[in-house]
């Protein structure tokens, strides 16, 4: 499995979560608006969804802040982040997530 991870890009990790996302059931409004901000996300840590670390992640958060995004998009944001982080330890694609 590990040398599969490795070669998948940032996209195609992105879609194999939207393809998660239809499969549970989520609603259409769901399954376009987590991979835009999983999108965003990979943007800003130059598509190193699999190497992400606790900084990146502090970082793009007050990011967000400095553009005046209100507290409750930061905290949606951030859920959508750990749901997709937990797609990927649960489909095995990494074995330990940002602490």
């Amino acid at each position: 499995m590990e040398e599969m991870t490795l070669s998948l890009s940032a996209e195609e990790l992105i879609k194999r979560f939207e393809e998660d996302l239809k499969t549970a059931g989520k609603s259409k409004s769901t399954v376009q608006t987590y991979p835009q901000t999983i999108r965003a996300f990979s943007n800003f840590v130059d598509g190193n969804l699999l190497g992400a670390t606790k900084e990146n992640l502090q970082a793009y958060l007050n990011s967000m802040r400095d553009r005046d995004f209100r507290q409750t998009t930061i905290s949606r944001y951030f859920i959508i982040l750990s749901k997709f982080y937990e797609f990927l330890i649960y489909s095995e694609y990494i074995h330990r997530p940002i602490p």
